[in-house]
């Protein structure tokens, strides 16, 4: 039996809306979503932050701070897209420190719709990460 393309979307649209799963959403310029969770599995979403290209280059971006709730118990990156708006492979470098300072700190791998779920919390501190910097990578995903 042979499939359509839009019924395999539908199928795909529907399995993510079961798991709860929460994707990035583009917009022209954006680069990176980070999402986070009041779970630790990443499947209540309750809120996230979100970088935009700069002049200063595709393949890295500024410093963001992160603001996320108090009761956040997970992370994710949940999507990196090149300039052009295409999903592409890429991480981003959560911080224990605001400004990307010193500290821990802990790296989100993400490849297109597949985001690497992460205690929202550093260890042993248990304090919530307060900034990212994301990038693409420079091979192809």
């Amino acid at each position: 039996m042979r499939t359509s393309i839009s019924a395999r979307l539908l199928m795909l649209l529907v399995a993510a809306l079961l798991a709860r799963v929460s994707f990035g959403t583009y917009k022209p310029g954006k680069a990176a979503q980070i999402n986070y969770y009041t779970d630790s599995a990443c499947r209540n979403y309750v809120g996230e932050a979100a970088e935009w290209w700069t002049t200063k280059g595709p393949e890295i971006t500024e410093c963001m701070s992160l603001n996320m709730p108090h009761n956040a118990q997970s992370i994710n990156t949940a999507a990196i897209w090149k300039p052009d708006g295409t999903p592409y492979c890429g991480k981003c470098i959560f911080y224990e420190a605001a400004g990307c300072g010193s500290g821990q700190f802990e790296v989100s791998s993400y490849s297109p719709y597949t985001g690497q779920c992460l205690s929202a919390r550093t260890v042993g501190a248990a304090t919530l990460w307060q900034s990212a910097k994301c990038s693409v990578e420079s091979n192809a995903c």
